[in-house]
């Protein structure tokens, strides 16, 4: 991580009783974060950013609070590839590469600052965490802290294993006089880019072209013998290496469109007598596309899963205004995750995915129904047209929904629905899911009545009323 030249501004709140805080801003550009782990190894991302501390009083005790907010300016990240099916292999690409929504999947995480004070007897400064940054543009969730007067800063010879603090009594007396920033940077940085994987994993355009390109030809085969018209559709592959991720997905796009109209061409063109080749073409075409979906390459991502960061954050309250809402004393503001082992969803829009089967066990087959949650990278829109609902039938590769089914998250929501179906087939290839049980996919709007959504990871069948993580 580089050190860019930083421009600062204070605004200096004097610790009067109504006014016990001072309010610290300041900001960088240029700052760059590397990927970690194997996957994750040759990505860095370039960003500008600023920052906002406040340090204040609560009955005599200091509160530390801390947000911060980014804006991407480039740099690389890395995706699967199937060049090599089956392998977990990953190339870097450009971020302007990516569209808008794949580059809101990148995730920063594990922020610390550090405030750099001049002082009467000596400068010291102080590491403070930043709370869970939210995507690029937003403000972090704040995280305030209450620690002791004995821990609040550092003094020289200080390193972030091992602090060397100021006296509580200096600390007390730095506070009442007035702090004076001379400089702040960041320390330490860290992302993820699971959710990327996760979605490029899915969305590969690479792998689906050389699905959607046999599944063409054999239709145009189909309809050449059948009905004599020599259909031939453009060769994507020949290009598609040197374009960018975003216009190899439009690749992908079209090719759909041609799959899907080619499937179903219209009866004015279905003449003579001659129909069971198109037929034939029509059925394996469909065979090849689920099969594509269903064996589509899997990469073991080592990147760290930001829905196990918990959010933690709060405005913080100094004397003269209030409550006071802080960590305890000694806390780090560290974001941790969540406890047990069933999963839980929270108030907010979110969306459900469900499976009901029936599987084998202690020698019977019993009712069994798989679920998982999705609340976290949704859009901020997706529950604005209320309770939705989307069904797959994996055979035929058809969804069934509502006319007013949001057209704007079709495609995303079809994409995570046949995940889903993909999972199921991958994972629990024992159950024998039912002619009318098919995945579905359920938006569902925030409901007081529904505060908490849960299911349990005991691997037993239970009925219907509960419901077994999926693990999706």
């Amino acid at each position: 991580m580089t050190r860019p030249l930083l421009f600062l501004m204070l605004l200096f709140l004097a610790l009067s009783p109504a006014r016990a805080q001072q309010v610290l801003t300041f900001s960088a550009d240029g700052e760059r974060v590397a990927g970690e782990g194997s996957s994750g190894d040759g990505a860095e991302l370039r960003f500008d950013w600023e920052a906002e501390t406040k340090i204040g009083l609560l009955l005599g005790e200091p509160v530390v609070s801390a947000r911060f907010r980014y804006a991407l300016q480039g740099g690389t990240v890395t995706l699967p590839t199937s060049t090599a099916l089956g392998a977990s292999r990953y190339e870097t690409h450009s971020l302007a590469s990516l569209p808008r929504s794949a580059m809101d999947l990148i995730k920063l995480y594990g922020v610390r600052l550090r405030l750099d004070f001049r002082g009467d007897e000596g400068d010291f400064h102080l590491i403070v965490d930043v709370g869970r940054p939210g995507p690029a543009g937003d403000w972090s969730f704040n995280v305030p802290g209450s620690p002791d007067w004995g821990t609040l800063f550092r003094g020289p010879g200080s390193t972030l294993e091992d602090p060397r603090y100021l006296s509580a009594g200096r600390a007390r007396e730095e506070v009442r006089r007035g702090l004076t920033l001379a400089a702040g940077s960041i320390v330490e940085a860290h992302v993820t880019l699971l959710r990327l994987h996760q979605w490029y994993e899915r969305e590969n355009p690479d792998y689906h072209l050389k699905a959607y390109g046999a599944a063409i030809h054999h239709l145009e085969d189909g309809v050449r013998v059948s009905y004599g018209y020599n259909e031939t559709t453009p060769e994507a592959l020949e290009t598609v290496f040197i374009k960018s991720v975003r216009d190899r997905l439009d690749f992908v796009a079209s090719y759909e469109r041609r799959y899907r109209k080619l499937l179903d061409i219209p009866d004015r063109f279905r003449t003579g007598g001659n129909h069971a080749p198109y037929e034939v073409a029509r059925d394996q075409a469909r065979r090849m596309i689920i099969n594509a979906r269903e064996r589509a390459p899997r990469f073991e991502s080592d990147q760290v899963n930001p829905g196990a960061l918990h959010d933690r954050g709060h405005p913080p309250r100094f004397d003269g205004s209030g409550v006071a809402a802080a960590e305890p004393k000694g806390s780090t503001g560290q974001p941790k995750a969540p406890s047990g082992a069933d999963q839980a969803e929270t108030d907010g829009c979110r969306v459900r995915l469900f499976q009901h089967c029936e599987k084998p066990f202690n020698g019977t087959i019993e009712k069994a129904m798989f679920v998982a949650f999705r609340s976290s990278d949704l859009p901020a829109d997706l529950c604005d047209t209320g309770f939705m609902a989307l069904g797959y039938q994996r055979k035929t590769d058809d969804f069934t929904h509502p006319l007013d089914f949001p057209a704007q998250h079709m495609s995303e929501m079809q994409g995570l629905l046949r995940g889903f179906a993909r999972h199921m087939t991958r994972e629990h290839p024992e159950c024998r899911i039912g002619a009318a049980s098919s995945p579905t996919l359920q938006i569902i709007p925030p409901d007081p009545a529904h505060s908490r959504w849960t299911c349990t990871t005991d691997p037993k069948p239970l009925p219907h009323s509960v419901q077994i993580c999926s693990g999706f």
